[in-house]
């Protein structure tokens, strides 16, 4: 079919479907196609499952979107993955905290320059977070998943 020929995943289920008009046949076709784009890399190092789920609701068309809930594992995916954008939590799975990982990022040639988003329930770390090298920081309660979102917009486009 058309679609798989241009390269577009079209096995999956409850996709969006677009309709193609065959003028020398004088029927159509309807072909599930999974809408995706790919704006840049998307890390997101959570540890809380509710909130990936959120994430990955916002961000579900981006092709290039990865999840850890692991301090350690979301340091090694941006080291060797380079991704555009870091989504990163305070409390972490493992032995690394969300501090532990921004510090080491900054000091890694290969990471120091990642943007980081620090997305948290601790409000008394901004200012230690930003000296770290934080980019921009929100505080779970306080903030919007639509501001965080427009935000992480901004530095995967």
């Amino acid at each position: 079919m058309y679609w798989e020929k241009v390269g577009v995943d079209t096995s999956v289920e409850n996709a969006y479907t677009f309709n193609t008009y065959k003028p020398w046949r004088n029927w159509e076709i309807k072909t599930p196609v999974m809408v995706s784009f790919s704006m840049g890399k998307l890390l997101i190092v959570e540890d809380d499952q509710n909130y990936i789920k959120i994430y990955k609701e916002k961000f579900k068309g981006n092709e290039e979107t990865r999840t850890t809930d692991n301090g350690l594992f979301g340091l090694k995916i941006a080291e060797y993955w380079q991704p555009d954008l870091m989504i990163l939590d305070v409390k972490l799975k493992g032995e690394f905290t969300g501090i532990d990982v921004i510090k080491l990022m900054r000091k890694l040639e290969n990471t120091k320059n990642i943007p980081v988003m620090m997305v948290t329930i601790a409000d008394l770390l901004e200012e230690k977070a930003r000296k770290l090298g934080v980019n921009e920081f929100f505080y779970k309660l306080g903030s919007g998943i639509d501001q965080i979102e427009a935000t992480a917009f901004r530095y995967l486009s």
